[in-house]
């Protein structure tokens, strides 16, 4: 499933309130992306690790190899705004969560009709630098300190980043519809709707039978006598 959530005017005072405390009692600390390129290459690898652990059990995860992930940064290092990501460690530099959106591209797709060049990039990158929707991409959080009310703290910092450029709505990830961690998540929010809903069918395909053998009447005409005679193969 996903939802679609229109951002409040002002957040809940209460979330940074409790996201200060459980900082302070981890010894914790946000680390934003102020310089992207530098940031992704110190993080990147962290926080395909905690991907891999954190979604790993879920229907059709699969971990993450080298090529997979430099693939990925390839595609999406030109979409990912600064003020959208968002990383929290410990006191050693060790990844506990971390949270991104990206501006909607949705429909910049659809008016390039899904093909980059020779033109379709400019509508992605007007959409990048202009918009008013936004996407959460993904949020995780490592094992041992979920529970502890971080989700709320990243969404509360992706979002008031957001607002300080126009965006004013916002469309969740695919979640599983027993993921009830994430759909409580998106709940919390006073104005949101689940407005898209996805089903996966799985077909089983029989063995192909093996090719049965037919008999094929072929005609030949002798020389002597000119008549037709039947053979079967």
């Amino acid at each position: 499933m996903s939802f679609k959530i229109r951002l409040p005017e002002k957040t809940d005072p209460r979330v940074k309130r409790i996201g200060q405390m459980v900082m302070k009692k981890y010894g914790l600390k946000i680390i934003s992306a102020e310089h992207k390129k530098s940031f992704l290459k110190k993080y990147s690898d962290k926080i395909f690790d905690l991907i891999d652990e954190t979604y790993g059990e879920l229907y059709g995860a699969i971990p993450y190899n080298e090529k997979m992930r430099k693939q990925i940064l390839s595609q999406f290092k030109y979409f990912i705004k600064p003020r959208y990501l968002v990383c929290v460690v410990d006191g050693d530099d060790n990844l506990i969560a971390f949270g991104f959106g990206l501006p909607s591209l949705a429909k910049a797709v659809q008016k390039c009709k899904g093909r980059l060049l020779p033109f379709g990039i400019f509508h992605l990158l007007r959409a990048v630098a202009k918009n008013d929707t936004a996407d959460f991409g993904l949020m995780a959080v490592k094992k041992s300190f979920q529970g502890k009310g971080i989700p709320a703290l990243i969404l509360d910092y992706i979002v008031e980043n957001a607002k300080v450029v126009g965006v004013n709505t916002v469309e969740t990830n695919h979640s599983l519809e027993d993921n009830l961690k994430i759909i409580q998540t998106w709940k919390n929010f006073d104005d949101v709707k689940q407005h898209k809903k996805y089903r996966v069918f799985i077909k089983n395909l029989d063995k192909p039978n093996k090719p049965t053998t037919k008999k094929v009447v072929s005609r030949t005409t002798t020389k002597k006598s000119g008549k037709l005679k039947s053979k079967k193969q």
